[in-house]
């Protein structure tokens, strides 16, 4: 069962059969029609479109009655013209308490049309007897070939698809499903997800292999009790191990919702958006770090003193600027342990990192996770790390800093997160702090 939204949530299920104008858009004719139906810029409009033979066989899934029909929704941003190539949002919902994708259109249409992306669903004339991933994938693709017929070359029009829990996941199952049937996926928006079925998706419709090159950006809500921080960072950590290369999990301090600026973040990712002010207010800049096991690739690993070259855990960092304008970025490791759960974390190791990507779109260091030893660190310590206090290893903070500003915190766990964005009782500054004091003994 997919998982319920908030109730929080429920009472913006208004219907979008009618109009629905955007705030600032110039509601004016651009002579464009959807399925015969004129589009206004800031509007969306609702049209009648019909099921293809292979769309009929997916609606029929699990003994539902096929209609003959869809309902598809659509609005278009100002000046919009379908000569141009523009981008497509494409809506999921979660199907609890009986909910249709174009019921969660408000939650991404303002931040949409002002990024210049039209977005769109598709639904049943009604609702089905078993709201089936298959009468979900019917609609939508119906929806899709309607775009296609009023817009030509519209088939070629990158298209993401959003959604926010139950929604989250539908977005997973068929986005891969989109990318094999000759759709451009540029980027996967998941708000509030605690499952992983990406993975599931992929490895039922089988897309090409760049499929996985698809930006997936996750966020998560620090008070939300649907999907739990822990639970999202779960997900984050099985997309990459499916191989999944380009994924973004950013937090805020609310609970389930769809928070409006990581929309916008999003959607200027998925379309590359330039940098304009540095890199700290690039959404498209990513500083992407993972846990992994194995012997280190050989780009520019940091040894620490005792290691062997047997295969060890080792953090895998990964710095990509599609811009190729990003100033020089510094990186931090801090390894984190504690004595025990009741007492105060401390900084075990770093590594220091520095890293110009000008005129080069990636990057990538491996740095391993050094041994927590007993002896004290000595006044000169080995290239990338030094070894202090005793105890059981807690996990690891990243940031990356640019013009001596951190813009960007990773971490091994919630609780850590929590730390290295100053959200917790113990401070990272503090802790850095006592760690360089220990250097200098």
């Amino acid at each position: 069962m997919l998982q319920s939204q908030s109730k929080t949530l429920r009472w913006l299920a208004i219907g979008l059969l009618g109009v629905l104008p955007a705030a600032g858009a110039a509601a004016q004719s651009t002579g464009a029609k959807f399925q015969g139906i004129p589009v206004r810029p800031g509007e969306t409009i609702s049209v009648t479109v019909p099921l293809s033979a292979t769309e009929k066989v997916f609606a029929a899934i699990e003994g539902n009655r096929v209609p003959t029909n869809a309902v598809a929704v659509l609005a278009v941003p100002r000046g919009f013209d379908p000569r141009q190539s523009w981008p497509v949002l494409i809506v999921f919902s979660t199907s609890d308490s009986r909910r249709e994708n174009r019921g969660d259109i408000p939650f991404y249409l303002r931040e949409a049309l002002a990024e210049n992306w039209l977005v769109l669903t598709g639904d049943g004339p009604e609702f089905p007897r078993r709201d089936t991933t298959g009468w979900r994938a019917a609609m939508t693709l119906a929806a899709l070939d309607a775009l296609h017929r009023s817009f030509p070359g519209s088939d070629k029009w990158p298209l993401a698809c959003a959604g926010i829990s139950g929604g989250a996941k539908r977005a997973c199952l068929l986005a891969p499903l989109l990318a094999k049937m000759g759709n451009r996926i540029a980027g996967l928006y998941l708000a509030g997800i605690n499952e992983d079925l990406l993975a599931e998706g992929y490895g039922k419709f089988h897309p090409e292999r760049d499929f996985l090159n698809t930006k997936v950006f996750i966020t998560s809500g620090r008070r939300d009790k649907i999907a739990t921080p822990a639970q999202t960072e779960r997900v984050r950590r099985s997309f990459e191990k499916e191989g999944f290369r380009q994924v973004r999990l950013e937090a805020f301090p609310e609970a389930h919702n769809v928070k409006r600026p990581l929309t916008l973040a999003a959607l200027r990712w998925f379309r590359g958006t330039p940098l304009e002010d540095g890199v700290r207010n690039d959404p498209g800049f990513q500083f992407t770090v993972q846990e992994i096991e194995g012997r280190a690739s050989g780009e520019q690993k940091l040894p620490s003193r005792g290691v062997s070259n047997q295969t060890r855990r080792r953090i895998a960092i990964t710095l990509s600027d599609p811009s190729r304008k990003a100033s020089p970025i510094t990186a931090q490791v801090y390894f984190i342990a504690r004595r025990s759960s009741d007492t105060p974390r401390f900084i075990y190791a770093h590594a220091d990192l520095t890293l110009n990507l000008r005129g080069s779109a990636e990057a990538r260091t491996e740095v391993e996770v050094p041994e927590l030893k007993p002896d004290r660190p000595k006044k000169s310590p080995p290239l990338g790390f030094v070894f202090t206090g005793v105890g059981k290893a807690d996990g690891w903070i990243a940031i990356a800093q640019t013009n001596g500003e951190t813009f960007q915190v990773r971490a091994s766990s919630p609780a850590l997160l929590e730390v290295g964005e100053g959200k917790s009782r113990d401070s990272l500054e503090a802790l850095a702090a006592a760690y360089r004091s220990g250097l200098k003994e």
